[in-house]
């Protein structure tokens, strides 16, 4: 297989794929090989297999299974190979030693910190896929990395195993690293009674049994220490905002209740998806208007901020909390270049069509051909010979009502939130037609949510949709002092800034968070910043050595610590817009692609670029900026 391995025996077989027993004829080894069930088509997905194969590859921690090879099969299935492991697996392993218990959770959290310090959700985190050795004491490896995505992707898309999804994954939301959280308090529960918490029959019954209060801990296993408990019941809190705020917290945690567990402590996993701090006040805002469109009030709310004040962050955190009272929620992400007319529309629709009851809500709307050009699969053409032409004026008011009708049933069955992140650059039809079904839909449990940067020409048709009645803006300010230590404490962890260091940072950056995040990487590297097992160590005041002239400054800084070529690539993707084709900017760099893939790996880690489907995307309009103004004239 693959042209250097020699299958010898099935070693088990997933939902996600196939694990064999195989040789390396070329290391003259033993392997586990696993051949996923999915299939890759076309040229642009082989790449971006590649490409995640090869990132999973470079992951290397002695609390996780070592994945050292990737390919594509012949057939267009792809497999990868990991280190073949003598034990067990947790699968049925009964109710464990308290000891060992507090073994697995520490080992499991620490390959979870690692994974998302690199930017990846595990996303199936089970017994199945936690290894024990034969040794003694055993050594604790987490297994299979076959749905792992990338923090912020996988929209749309419901990966790992039923019982151990976290509530707000049921409802196929983006890849978050709480889910992983969750999971690990479904596997702590589990190996501490013997049991699994959540029976049921499918996906409907189970999430229901999560949104229920479980007996705690020490109520069922009585020797449990209350702060274990605790601990556990906290990662299985369905709302996101109330589980721990990252692995290292629940290492500190266990730390304090068995002692010193080893753990990679590194910061940069925080940077990397900063806790939304210091937004109480506007999240409560967008709460209090969702809860208006769920009782059919419809609604369009609009986060307006500067760039890099976290206005996304904020927006995904509302929607996050949305998707889990049971809305349906579609997102797009306009590109801002070379739009097409209902390109934004129809990236919501692709999502609302698969949404549950979409289909008798599309048929009660007259079907696809209500929807005519805003279907997804709508062909565009032209009229045939001897038709007369059409009314384009007409055709858009029949789209516009059968848009209205499928939204409408839609939101008859749950809530409906359409989020646009930067809808300023949507395209103009888009707009038109939303402005059309809000007016039409007053009645329904509809909700649009927007993000405009402060600063961007309004088209007229968002003009015309924020001058709307049932339209609010919600502006976001800069940070002050005590939501600056709010963000510090909830990002890094316990720690004590003081009012000096405090007010220096927020002198340096305005309050901006991007800026922040730069001021706190920068003192990272430095040394002025760092992790005791306690929690974090902070310099009483700010070093002006830690503080850039400018953002654009912080940014330029940390380009020139990157490599040649992840530089041109960058500079690429920047000059042919924010985002790009994969194999596109492969053929303008005319790179080896073994080259190619390392430097996109090191571009996102660090936390330049964004990979999804095939696409290459700058990870803030802020770095692409400040490429453009460094090119020369």
């Amino acid at each position: 297989m693959g042209g250097r391995y020699r299958v010898e025996a099935i070693l088990g077989k997933g939902g996600m794929g196939t694990v064999y027993r195989a040789h390396d004829e070329q290391q003259q080894r033993e392997v586990a090989l696993k051949v996923l069930h999915q299939r890759v088509f076309a040229e642009q997905q082989a790449l971006r297999t590649k490409h995640e194969f090869r990132a999973m590859v470079q992951l290397r921690h002695p609390r996780m299974v070592e994945v050292q090879d990737y390919g594509v099969l012949s057939a267009g299935t792809p497999f990868f190979v990991m280190q073949l492991l003598e034990g067990r697996d947790l699968q049925g392993a009964g109710q464990l030693a308290l000891p060992l218990v507090y073994q697995v959770v520490a080992a499991v959290a620490d390959a979870l910190g690692f994974m998302h310090a690199r930017g990846y959700v595990h996303r199936d985190v089970k017994p199945a896929n936690v290894h024990l050795s034969s040794a003694a004491p055993p050594e604790v490896k987490l297994l299979d990395f076959g749905t792992a995505e990338l923090t912020g992707l996988g929209a749309g898309t419901i990966a790992g195993t039923l019982r151990y999804l976290a509530p707000e994954s049921h409802y196929a939301g983006a890849a978050d690293p709480r889910v992983d959280l969750y999971a690990l308090g479904v596997l702590a529960y589990e190996i501490t009674t013997g049991s699994c918490p959540f029976i049921g029959h499918g996906a409907a019954e189970l999430l229901r049994a999560k949104l229920a209060r479980l007996p705690s801990l020490d109520v069922v296993r009585p020797e449990v220490p209350a702060a274990f408990a605790r601990l556990v019941a906290d990662l299985l809190a369905p709302e996101p905002s109330a589980r721990p705020r990252n692995c290292q917290e629940v290492s500190a945690r266990l730390a304090a209740i068995a002692g010193p567990v080893e753990a990679t402590l590194e910061l940069s996993a925080e940077l990397r998806t900063p806790a939304v701090a210091g937004r109480k006040d506007e999240l409560g805002r967008l709460r209090s208007e969702f809860q208006a469109a769920a009782e059919g009030k419809a609604r369009a709310l609009f986060l307006v901020a500067p760039a890099g004040a976290g206005k996304t962050r904020v927006f995904e955190e509302a929607l996050l909390e949305v998707r889990v009272t049971g809305a349906q929620v579609a997102i797009a992400h306009p590109r801002g270049f070379g739009r097409q007319p209902y390109e934004t529309l129809r990236a919501l629709l692709s999502t609302m069509l698969h949404q549950p009851g979409a289909v008798a809500a599309l048929a009660s709307a007259g079907g696809a051909e209500a929807l005519g050009a805003l279907h997804p699969s709508a062909p565009a053409h032209a009229p045939a010979r001897g038709e007369p032409a059409r009314d384009p004026v007409a055709e858009r008011e029949i789209m516009h009502g059968g848009l209205a009708r499928f939204v409408a049933a839609l939101a008859a069955q749950h809530p409906v939130v359409l989020g646009i992140d930067d809808i300023h650059v949507a395209d103009s039809a888009s707009l038109e037609a939303l402005g059309s079904l809000l007016g039409a839909c007053r009645g329904a449990r509809l909700a649009l949510c927007g993000t405009i940067r402060e600063g961007e020409t309004i088209s007229a048709p968002l003009r015309r949709l924020l001058d709307m009645e049932l339209a609010t803006r919600v502006p976001l300010q800069p940070l002050g002092p005590p939501q600056l230590g709010e963000l510090l404490a909830t990002t890094l962890g316990p720690c004590e800034p003081s009012a000096e260091l405090l007010a220096d940072i927020v002198r340096a950056s305005d309050g901006n968070v991007y800026f922040v995040l730069e001021i706190l990487r920068s003192m990272i590297r430095r040394g002025v910043l760092s992790r005791a097992r306690t929690g974090v160590v902070l310099p009483a005041q700010l070093d002006p050595a830690d503080v850039p002239g400018s953002l654009a400054e912080a940014l330029l800084a940390r380009m020139e610590q990157i490599g040649a070529l992840a530089r041109r690539t960058l500079t690429a993707l920047a000059v042919l817009g924010r985002e790009a084709e994969m194999d596109t900017l492969a053929a303008i760099l005319g790179a080896p692609e073994e080259d190619f893939l390392d430097a996109l790996v090191e571009l996102r880690r660090g936390e330049f670029i964004e990979t999804d489907v095939g696409r290459v995307r700058v990870h803030h309009p802020r770095v692409r900026e400040v490429l453009a103004a460094a090119l020369p004239e």
